[in-house]
Protein backbone atom coordinates (compact mmCIF):
# COMPACT_ATOMS: atom_id res chain seq x y z
CA UNK A 1 0.00 0.00 0.00
CA UNK A 2 2.87 2.20 0.51
CA UNK A 3 4.47 0.87 -2.58
CA UNK A 4 6.84 -1.40 -0.98
CA UNK A 5 7.51 -4.50 -3.40
CA UNK A 6 8.52 -8.00 -1.66
CA UNK A 7 9.12 -10.44 -4.47
CA UNK A 8 11.11 -13.20 -5.22
CA UNK A 9 12.54 -15.84 -2.58
CA UNK A 10 11.77 -15.32 0.85
CA UNK A 11 9.12 -12.37 0.00
CA UNK A 12 6.50 -13.73 2.30
CA UNK A 13 9.42 -14.06 5.02
CA UNK A 14 10.11 -10.38 4.32
CA UNK A 15 6.59 -9.83 4.05
CA UNK A 16 6.13 -10.45 7.96
CA UNK A 17 9.57 -8.92 9.07
CA UNK A 18 8.23 -5.74 7.29
CA UNK A 19 4.39 -5.75 8.77
CA UNK A 20 6.35 -6.66 12.38
CA UNK A 21 8.42 -3.63 11.91
CA UNK A 22 6.23 -0.89 10.56
CA UNK A 23 3.19 -1.65 12.14
CA UNK A 24 4.88 -2.68 15.76
CA UNK A 25 2.98 -6.39 15.52
CA UNK A 26 3.79 -8.33 18.79
CA UNK A 27 6.84 -10.52 18.47
CA UNK A 28 4.59 -13.37 19.53
CA UNK A 29 2.49 -13.05 16.76
CA UNK A 30 5.52 -12.65 14.43
CA UNK A 31 7.07 -16.06 15.40
CA UNK A 32 3.18 -17.18 14.74
CA UNK A 33 3.07 -15.98 11.14
CA UNK A 34 6.68 -17.42 10.48
CA UNK A 35 5.53 -20.49 11.62
CA UNK A 36 2.15 -20.75 9.86
CA UNK A 37 4.58 -19.41 6.73
CA UNK A 38 7.07 -23.04 7.43
CA UNK A 39 3.45 -25.22 7.47
CA UNK A 40 2.27 -24.26 4.96
CA UNK A 41 5.42 -24.50 2.54
CA UNK A 42 5.96 -27.85 4.10
CA UNK A 43 2.08 -28.71 3.54
CA UNK A 44 2.38 -27.38 -0.25
CA UNK A 45 5.99 -29.18 -0.62
CA UNK A 46 6.20 -32.23 1.24
CA UNK A 47 2.61 -32.96 1.73
CA UNK A 48 2.61 -32.25 5.82
CA UNK A 49 -0.48 -32.11 7.52
CA UNK A 50 -1.42 -30.19 10.67
CA UNK A 51 -2.57 -31.58 13.74
CA UNK A 52 -5.99 -30.44 14.12
CA UNK A 53 -5.12 -29.80 18.16
CA UNK A 54 -2.78 -27.17 16.86
CA UNK A 55 -5.54 -25.02 15.19
CA UNK A 56 -7.93 -26.19 18.25
CA UNK A 57 -5.68 -25.16 20.95
CA UNK A 58 -4.07 -21.73 19.15
CA UNK A 59 -7.88 -20.82 17.75
CA UNK A 60 -8.27 -17.91 20.24
CA UNK A 61 -4.65 -16.40 19.53
CA UNK A 62 -5.47 -17.00 15.67
CA UNK A 63 -8.68 -15.27 15.69
CA UNK A 64 -6.72 -12.27 17.67
CA UNK A 65 -4.24 -12.41 15.07
CA UNK A 66 -6.66 -12.30 11.97
CA UNK A 67 -8.48 -9.26 13.86
CA UNK A 68 -5.49 -7.50 14.20
CA UNK A 69 -4.36 -7.58 10.79
CA UNK A 70 -7.80 -6.41 9.72
CA UNK A 71 -6.83 -3.46 11.92
CA UNK A 72 -3.74 -2.79 10.21
CA UNK A 73 -5.08 -3.25 6.74
CA UNK A 74 -8.24 -0.87 7.34
CA UNK A 75 -5.83 1.61 8.96
CA UNK A 76 -3.64 1.72 5.55
CA UNK A 77 -6.81 1.91 3.91
CA UNK A 78 -7.88 4.38 5.38
CA UNK A 79 -4.87 6.38 5.36
CA UNK A 80 -4.88 6.14 1.25
CA UNK A 81 -8.39 7.05 1.48
CA UNK A 82 -7.45 9.77 3.32
CA UNK A 83 -4.65 10.89 1.25
CA UNK A 84 -6.92 10.50 -2.10
CA UNK A 85 -9.58 13.03 -0.52
CA UNK A 86 -6.59 15.66 0.45
CA UNK A 87 -5.22 15.51 -2.95
CA UNK A 88 -8.54 16.42 -4.40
Amino acid sequence: MDGTKIKGDGAHQELIDYIYKKHKLEEQKRQFLQQLRDYRNRISYEGFNVNKEYVTNNQEFIKNLIDRLFDILNAELNKESDNRADAN
